[in-house]
């Protein structure tokens, strides 16, 4: 069930940063976690062909949602 406080967006307002958290926290359940630097999460996303601007992320409390419903704030101050 998608929780009432959700925004589908375009994930061209996250950061890299923000979206390579929210994957190895997707992926952290796996016997062998999924742990990439920003610039090699950005590689292995420029090797998939991510077109950020017809990507979508999914934005819950104001929080990137990772797959497995755990959260990681989108802004930072």
């Amino acid at each position: 069930m998608i929780p009432t406080d959700t925004i589908i967006t375009d994930d061209t307002s996250a950061r890299t940063q923000d979206l390579c958290t929210a994957m190895a926290r997707a992926f952290s359940g796996y016997a062998i976690p999924v742990n990439l630097t920003v610039p090699a999460f950005s590689f292995m996303m420029k090797q998939r062909g991510l077109n950020r601007d017809a990507s979508r992320i999914a934005i819950v409390n104001h929080a990137l949602t990772a797959s497995n419903g755990q959260c990681e704030p989108l802004m930072r101050p």
